[in-house]
């Protein structure tokens, strides 16, 4: 999906902090000028974001990390999970970001569900997250269902949920009533 210097560059940043686009190419031995093409197609492409600016002798310099996209990327191409986590939950908090590491926790199918639902369609509205993945759960063993249904009912998404419950009674009971 993406050419071999922009996947360094978005696995390099999953391994570390925000870094700016120099010190991420000192990280990967590249070449400044090719990183820094690659920087701007990355955030072209939605893999990667400016987080903040850093002064540095006067001068301002963009600190770039991953976006939703990037960070499913990343995680579909076996970066370390926890790793990831840590940098994002101190750099994203506040963008919604825990309640996707944690519902991508609950086990290895609902992970790749998510991963490729944000990789694919960029950032993705959870309430429609949860539409994509009531399908699947429905094929999960009892205690990856379990779980799922568990964390969700202990979430904000738990209304979301509640609407679709309701939802799928109605529709079960319209089928009832026809036979």
């Amino acid at each position: 999906m993406l050419p071999k210097l922009q996947k360094k560059i978005v696995l390099s940043l999953a391994k570390n902090e925000p870094m700016t686009m120099s010190d991420t190419n000192r990280k990967i031995s590249g070449y400044l000028s090719s990183t820094t093409r690659a920087f701007h197609e990355l955030e072209k492409k939605g893999m990667v974001t400016e987080i903040e600016k850093k002064e540095y002798r006067g001068q301002k310099f963009s600190l770039y990390w991953l976006s939703d996209r990037g960070i499913a990327f990343a995680l579909l191409n076996d970066a370390n999970p926890n790793t990831l986590e840590r940098i994002a939950l101190n750099f994203r908090k506040k963008e919604g970001i825990e309640t996707y590491l944690k519902l991508r926790r609950l086990s290895p199918k609902i992970s790749i569900i998510i991963d490729e639902a944000i990789l694919f369609r960029g950032i993705i509205d959870f309430d429609d997250l949860i539409k994509l993945l009531l399908p699947e759960v429905a094929s999960l063993e009892k205690a990856e269902f379990d779980k799922f249904f568990d964390a969700v009912q202990n979430s904000e998404f738990k209304d979301i949920l509640d609407f679709y419950i309701k939802r799928l009674r109605e529709f079960t009971n319209k089928i009832e009533q026809k036979e």
